[in-house]
């Protein structure tokens, strides 16, 4: 599975204000075809339950991405790098889009995994796993020369954020530029337990440790 990412043309404000998007197609991520759960259960109860759209662009400054959910209760209590807990996403990112060394091995030495979600009252973005050292240059912890907003009102929550190219080193953000990629947009309810997510991997499989199911970024 490849998805195209096409170069921006107008400047992106992070702000949660979806008016620049306008000109870019979003991926919907269904819930009755890409919901992943570990319950025997059913979990997913229509669109006002868990759905989401996703935007990509990318400029010579790096990628800016926007997930539009719509979620019937918004549910965050737990702080980075526990945010998967409740309501939020995580980032998969294979740098070299090679998938793992073998099938089965979990992440390899150029995947990474970034949290995206409201932590000790700010919106922020976490790394949670590190491509080893000599390949990105970066490690564990909060990104903070990027920028991200989260904003919720009447069941949408919009999480906007931009990285810049120092966190996805090596990455070349022009056209011809690969990697693999994959998005979890996790659910909690009222209980503030994580029961599912949205994920972007083919069923049945999530994101989690299986790089070899995560879809081909293209830049264009």
């Amino acid at each position: 599975q490849a998805l195209t990412v096409a170069q921006l043309k107008r400047d992106v404000r992070i702000d949660g204000d979806l008016s620049d998007w306008s000109d870019i197609k979003p991926l919907h991520i269904d819930g009755s075809s890409q919901v992943w759960t570990w319950l025997k259960e059913q979990t997913w109860h229509g669109k006002q339950d868990l759905d989401a759209q996703l935007y990509m662009g990318y400029k010579s400054d790096g990628l800016y991405m926007c997930v539009v959910v719509q979620d019937d209760f918004f549910s965050q209590q737990h702080d980075m790098p526990n945010s998967w807990r409740g309501d939020s996403l995580q980032l998969y990112v294979d740098l070299m889009a090679d998938g793992s060394d073998q099938l089965g091995t979990r992440y390899d030495s150029n995947d990474q995994v970034i949290a995206i979600a409201k932590s000790q009252g700010h919106d922020q973005m976490f790394r949670t796993l590190p491509p080893e050292w000599q390949i990105g240059f970066v490690d564990v912890g909060p990104i903070t020369d990027g920028q991200c907003a989260i904003t919720h009102r009447q069941g949408q929550t919009v999480y906007e954020f931009h990285l810049p190219p120092r966190q996805l080193f090596p990455l070349q953000f022009k056209s011809g530029t690969t990697f693999g990629f994959a998005l979890a947009v996790n659910d909690a309810d009222a209980d503030h337990k994580r029961r599912q997510a949205l994920v972007t991997t083919p069923p049945p499989h999530q994101p989690h440790a299986l790089p070899e199911f995560w879809p081909v970024v293209v830049l264009e």
